[in-house]
């Protein structure tokens, strides 16, 4: 999803925009089904990683190496 996401992007060097919306509504205990905004439509699959406060930091593993890579 990372890949896709950074083939899209017109700026790959700047994975911020989207990395603060996504760890912050992975942990938001209750969300709304509407409460993804469309850019982060694919990471709508990790809705239920709030439940499970252990698999977060594994849900955004990938875009914390993207972050650390990149600066």
């Amino acid at each position: 999803m990372t890949f896709t996401w950074l083939r899209r992007r017109e700026d790959p060097e700047a994975p911020e925009p989207l990395y603060e919306p996504l760890a912050s509504l992975l942990r938001e205990r209750a969300q709304e089904p509407g409460a993804w905004p469309p850019r982060l439509a694919d990471a709508a699959a990790f809705r239920d990683v709030s439940r499970h406060p252990a698999r977060i930091k594994c849900a955004l593993l990938s875009w914390t190496a993207l972050r650390k890579a990149l600066s």
